[in-house]
This record gives structure tokens, C-alpha cells and sequence, in this order.
């Protein structure tokens, strides 16, 4: 009987907490900074021409999300001058898209590209200097602060990217 309690969750147990820290305290390797870039430039390069799907534009929007929890939570500091006009810009771009109620594909304006260039180029910046562990803290929060402003955590299924798509800015 729970007498309305939940029932407990057992924790799970780390067979090797040493391999656990080690793992965690070592750097984004080089393919994995690669492997969650590669989406988002592509992301970008169907934005800056006009043809961007909504899925495309929450990659984005994810990314800066978690450039934003990166600026916020690890030793990569300094970086939010840069990430919240981004975030605007994209936060822009969808209210056009969505102005119809559904998306449609808009063109961007040439401040809205540099503004989301240079998003994109701060948080490779924040990858190549991020442990592993620094960088899931970091994803960790981003979906945490877009559950609590109700917002959709959309989990990316593709082998190539671990990347969220955190909707919902």
C-alpha cells in the first residue's frame, strides 16, 4: 500500500565512478563537436535560403538555447551579448513563418542572418571548450527552462546528431 504515495524509484547504481568522472571530465572530442554542428549548419544554410522546415528552425533554436544555459552554468562565460540577439532573430523569423497559422518557409533579413551566424559561431566556440559533463549540465537546463516556460522538448531521433530540439522559445 502507498497510501497515495508514489512508490519508491531505486537509483541506479555506477559500476565504475572513476570511468564515470574520467568520462565526464574529459573534452568534446573533435567528431562529437562535428556531429552536433554538422545539423545545425545545414539548419542554417536551408534558413538562409528560404527554405527551412519548422524542424530545421527548432535545431537552431535548440542550439542557442543551450549556448544560452552553456553562458549561464560553465566556465565558458561572456558569450550572452551574443546569444540573446540571436535567439531574438529567431524568435522573429518564427513569428513570420507562423503568421498563417501554419509554417511557411520565410526570407530572412540580413541582420537576422548575421545575428544567427554569429550565434552558431560562439557556440562551436563553447563545444571545442566544454567537457562532456559541462555540455549535458548544460543541455540538461535548456530542456528544464523550456518545460517550465511550456514549451515542447522535441528529442531528435536521428543517429546523426544527439542534439535536442528544444521548440518552444
Amino acid at each position: 500500500m502507498t497510501h497515495g504515495r508514489k512508490p519508491r524509484q531505486p537509483r541506479t547504481r555506477v559500476q565504475n565512478p572513476v570511468r564515470l568522472a574520467a568520462w565526464q571530465a574529459a573534452l568534446l572530442d573533435h567528431s562529437q563537436v562535428e556531429t552536433i554542428m554538422a545539423p545545425l549548419r545545414q539548419a542554417f544554410k536551408a534558413l538562409r535560403e528560404g527554405v527551412a522546415n519548422e524542424q530545421q528552425w527548432a535545431h537552431l533554436v535548440s542550439a542557442m538555447n543551450i549556448a544560452d544555459s552553456v553562458a549561464l552554468t560553465s566556465p565558458v562565460r561572456g558569450t550572452r551579448g551574443h546569444i540573446e540577439p540571436a535567439q531574438r532573430a529567431l524568435d522573429g523569423i518564427m513569428r513570420r513563418a507562423m503568421a498563417s497559422g501554419e509554417w511557411r518557409p520565410t526570407a530572412l533579413y540580413y541582420e537576422e542572418l548575421d545575428l544567427v551566424r554569429d550565434g552558431l559561431q560562439i557556440y562551436h566556440h563553447q563545444l571545442r571548450h566544454l567537457t562532456r559533463g559541462e555540455y549535458q549540465r548544460a543541455e540538461d537546463h535548456a530542456a528544464a527552462d523550456v518545460r517550465r516556460t511550456a514549451g515542447a522538448v522535441v528529442i531528435n531521433t536521428t543517429p546523426a546528431s544527439e542534439q535536442l530540439a528544444l521548440a518552444g522559445v
